[in-house]
This record gives structure tokens, C-alpha cells and sequence, in this order.
């Protein structure tokens, strides 16, 4: 897709997380164990040399979810480092706060924070 304002692209991507749950729920724990084809396992082998097991549904998802949490460190270290509070993102304080829904802002302004990131000093 192209977005021609970050409105648009805000509300497009906020969709996912509902369509992704969705899916996931329908699936079964044989679909989860199931290879799937990763366009990028000849590229791996052509670097690194040994074929690579193919990954299962469930390890793409896992390294999904892994990935974002290197993203999202990312993001903290940089906040940190222009000295402002990173929002705690963590799921042991999610589960702790009882599992909130989402809070996000207003479709109408998305680039109104959600989250305290005002200066630490």
C-alpha cells in the first residue's frame, strides 16, 4: 500500500492487530508445527553454507514477536538517550495491570503521544 499522510498509514496498521489475532486463533497445533517455505533459506545456505531446517508456522511467529522486541529496545535506547522515559512495554507489567486493552490515541491525530515520554531531569 501507499500512504499518501500519516493518518492514513495509522489507520491502516492499526487494523492488523485485530486481523492477526483473528488468525491466529483458527489455527491448530498441527498448522502451527508445519514447515512453511521462507523465501530466504537459499539465500541463507548461499552465504553461510549448510541448508537450514525449514522453519515451522510457529518459529516464524515466535521470531515475529522476538524481532519486535529488538525493535522496541531500539526505540527505548534512543528515547534514553535524548533523555527522555521510555513507556513500559513489558508483558510481565501488562499482565500484571490486568491485560488492558490498548489505549491508542485518536484516529484524527496520530501523531498525539499515548504514552508519558516527557523528560526525565
Amino acid at each position: 500500500p501507499r500512504f499518501d499522510e500519516t493518518r492514513a498509514l495509522y489507520a491502516w496498521a492499526r487494523t492488523y492487530y485485530g486481523e492477526v489475532r483473528g488468525y491466529l486463533e483458527t489455527l491448530t497445533d498441527a498448522q502451527v508445527g508445519e514447515p512453511i517455505p521462507a523465501a530466504w533459506i537459499q539465500r541463507f545456505e548461499r552465504l553461510l553454507g549448510p541448508t537450514p531446517a525449514a522453519p515451522t508456522l510457529g518459529d516464524t511467529v515466535t521470531q515475529g514477536l522476538l524481532h519486535t522486541l529488538y525493535h522496541r529496545g531500539q526505540a527505548n535506547a534512543r528515547l534514553r538517550e535524548s533523555g527522555r522515559a521510555p513507556p513500559l512495554v513489558g508483558y510481565a507489567a501488562w499482565v500484571w495491570l490486568g491485560r488492558p486493552a490498548p489505549a491508542w490515541p485518536a484516529t484524527e491525530n496520530p501523531n498525539a503521544p499515548s504514552l508519558n515520554l516527557n523528560k526525565t531531569d
